[in-house]
């Protein structure tokens, strides 16, 4: 299990800027605020995988239970950031129930980083429901690629499920699927990449600076699905909007490549409603279209109603935005 700090040098999984007209850059520290520092990291990993493989689902979530705690004392920030969202989406609440919720929160986070082990090591299975399949097949149908939109919301890293058909025999993705991941400064990713390449069935496309690597807009080109996630900002190319009661920082990269590339937007987000059940959900695809004159405009307003579709989310579903960081800093 990881429980991440506050710093933004080794968030994973987003593009962190983009060329062309960026609206409303904001300060280098309003932006830059999370590095994703772990605590248990690459040897926390290995302890959970090995116990999932030797024990099995329920044995490793009793594990998890008797872990949080110790998350719960070390990871100060991180249950201050939890305590701030939460008492955002639910309603401020005392210290001791504020410590039972960070508890539910940690342990939510936890199932869903299990959760991704039990998959990819093929150690378990789940049940999966899917919401407008149809939209992703009419996005691809337009013939310039699609962008897979999400947020650090439910267990992110099965959805690459959708193209080895973990959902469907009959709903495998037609297209290659590219996930877009942040890698530190070192050069080291994520320790799950490889598994996460070679059993999810996909490609990973690291980003290390505020660039647009190449490979995203050649695997668009070819009409295959790049994923990135819209609501971590590691860059100066954000804009703030209205979320969950106060303006915060959310990425403007994502609807920038569209706006470029002419492909569309679809935002999908996979939600955990059961100890061994998924909802696979996906909204209507999202056509970026502007003169150069007003894409900033246009930009930002996209950028809000993700926001708002976020938003709504977390008020369903509020112990499973894993976000640990102060996000309206």
């Amino acid at each position: 299990m990881r429980v991440h700090s506050e710093d933004a040098r080794q968030a994973p999984a987003e593009l962190t800027g983009a060329g062309g007209t960026e609206p409303k850059a904001e300060s280098p520290r309003a932006a830059l605020s999370w590095d994703g520092r772990s605590y248990g990291g690459g040897l926390g990993n290995r302890i959970f995988l090995a116990t999932i493989r030797a024990a099995g689902r329920w044995p490793t979530y009793l594990l998890l239970a008797l872990v949080v705690p110790y998350y719960c004392l070390i990871a100060r920030r991180a249950r201050r950031a939890s305590r701030a969202y939460l008492d955002r989406v639910l309603g401020p609440a005392g210290f001791f129930r504020s410590l039972g919720r960070a508890y539910r929160h940690f342990f939510e986070f936890g199932q869903v980083l299990v959760d991704r082990f039990i998959f990819y090591a093929r150690a378990g299975s789940f049940e999966f429901d899917r919401r407008g399949w149809e939209r992703i097949e009419a996005a691809l149908g337009r013939g310039k690629g699609a962008i897979f939109l999400s947020a650090h919301l439910g267990g992110w890293e099965l959805a690459s499920a959708v193209r080895r058909g973990g959902f469907s025999s009959e709903r495998r993705l037609p297209v290659p699927l590219n996930v877009v991941m942040f890698v530190a400064g070192d050069g080291r990713g994520p320790h799950f990449v490889d598994l996460l390449e070679r059993e999810g069935d996909l490609k990973v496309i690291q980003v290390r600076d505020g660039s647009i690597p190449f490979e995203i807009l050649a695997a668009l080109e070819r009409g295959e699905i790049v994923a990135l996630h819209g609501d971590r900002a590691l860059s100066q190319a954000v804009v703030r909007v209205p979320f969950l009661g106060s303006p915060a920082a959310f990425p403007t990269g994502p609807w920038q490549i569209a706006a470029a590339t002419g492909a569309p937007v679809v935002p999908v987000f996979l939600v955990k409603t059961g100890w061994r059940r998924y909802r696979f959900e996906t909204h209507e695809p999202i056509q970026v279209e502007a003169p150069r004159r007003d894409r900033a405009r246009v930009i930002e307003e996209h950028v809000a109603s993700f926001a708002k579709l976020l938003e709504t989310l977390a008020a369903e579903h509020p112990y499973q935005w894993f976000n640990f960081y102060n996000f309206w800093e």
